[in-house]
């Protein structure tokens, strides 16, 4: 992997010293691409280089017309990985959750945000004894709402948000029917008589699990992107506030 020096970085991009360790202060910026190694002038810091480039040129282009908080937002929803399921057997613990885990539904491509979504299910399923027929039919509604399909079984979960602190899923009964409920979901739904929750997991301990496979990749391609997307939402919150 290529990388640059920080001294480097700073001339090709304009950006001050200040501005940079704001960023990574502000999470813009993953703290592990600041790397420190010996150099003739004690030390010197390096970063991948395509990564850090792209990611500031991402930043320079919207930070006047976004804030730093919604740039941050999109950034980890662009760049999480989508992986097979063979990351629910790091993510899992126990025998029974690992055999539902070898299903067919394994092999489908998800970002890592639906596959701790998907760990969380499986757990709670086995802890509440739901036969596995019901447990695929709410696992292939998590894969429908990743796909940015129709999912037709479960409440849809808000891509991005099972990784906030103190998230959770629940499995919930609506007389012989079952769904998963993500935090706002359950928040939302508080109350309900309705709602019977059989079953909730913390889904941090998914996200600890997998962290070695959550580290943000970048280059130009995702960078271009990122900015036409917030450019266009930051558009559309303008439209409204015309209105």
């Amino acid at each position: 992997m290529e990388e640059i020096s920080k001294k480097e970085l700073l001339a090709i991009t304009g950006i001050s010293y200040g501005q940079l360790y704001r960023w990574k202060r502000e999470g813009l910026i993953p703290e592990g691409w600041f790397v420190k190694k010996a150099a003739f002038t004690g030390q010197e810091t390096y970063f991948p280089r395509e990564q850090v480039l792209a990611r500031i040129k991402v930043i320079v282009a919207l930070k006047d017309s976004a804030s730093l908080e919604d740039i941050r937002k999109s950034l980890e929803y662009r760049e999480r990985p989508r992986l097979t399921g063979a990351i629910l057997e790091v993510m899992l613990q126990r025998p029974e959750a690992a055999r539902i885990a070898s299903c067919d539904f394994s092999t489908r491509n998800a970002r890592i945000d639906t596959w701790v979504l998907v760990a969380g299910l499986i757990d709670a399923a086995v802890e509440a004894g739901i036969v596995e027929e019901q447990l695929l039919r709410l696992i292939e509604g998590a894969l429908a709402a990743d796909a940015g399909g129709d999912p037709t079984t479960g409440v849809p979960s808000v891509v991005g948000a099972s990784s906030a602190t103190g998230a959770q899923v629940s499995i919930a009964a609506a007389g012989e029917d079952l769904y998963y409920l993500t935090t706002s979901d359950i928040t939302t739904l508080h109350g309900d008589a309705n709602i019977r929750i059989c079953a909730s997991r913390q889904l941090q301990i998914y996200w600890d699990r997998a962290r070695a496979f959550s580290a943000p990749a970048a280059s130009e391609t995702v960078a271009d992107e990122t900015i036409a997307d917030i450019r266009e939402a930051t558009n559309e919150k303008g439209q409204h506030h015309d209105l």
